[in-house]
């Protein structure tokens, strides 16, 4: 949550936009360290990238959103970072299902949704990557443009 403290070296700093034109709309979310990350802060954001990647290979058309929040659960969960996964994996942008637990419509071909495993663990901090993603007949297509890569600046 934004404060007046200034940042410092060793901070993570989550950093969330988004766009829309006309009907069209974006999301995006990468995450940077001030300076060079320590061993943990690379291990969780390692954790976050690898539920990323989960959840990017599960989406499928006839996929149902439930099932490619569990892909990235269950990574997490395997890193031991899962309690601290706080909210859905995802959300439609512009109609479909969202990736959340109980979402049991299916993915088909023309869907764009949001992937954003975070985690977020209180009193130390948070990552998350987003991406937006668009169902295509034989998978998936990434759109986002952006190096999901860890940034330290």
């Amino acid at each position: 949550m934004p404060t007046e403290r200034r940042l410092q070296r060793g901070d993570l700093v989550v950093l969330d936009f988004g766009a829309r034109i006309g009907a069209g709309m974006s999301d995006l979310t990468r995450t940077l360290v001030i300076g060079e990350a320590d061993g943990e802060q690379r291990q969780v954001y390692d954790g976050v990238f690898a539920a990323r990647e989960a959840a990017l290979n599960a989406i499928a058309p006839g996929k149902m959103g439930a099932e490619i929040h569990s892909a990235a659960q269950r990574l997490l969960a395997a890193v031991g970072y899962s309690c601290y996964f706080a909210h859905g994996l995802g959300h439609s942008l512009g109609g479909g299902p969202d990736l959340v637990p109980d979402e049991t419509e299916m993915l088909v071909p023309g869907n764009v949704v949001t992937v954003e495993p975070a985690v977020y663990i209180p009193g130390w901090g948070g990552v998350r990557l987003e991406d937006v993603v668009l169902v295509t007949h034989n998978g998936h297509r990434t759109l986002t443009r952006c190096s999901p890569r860890l940034i330290e600046i």
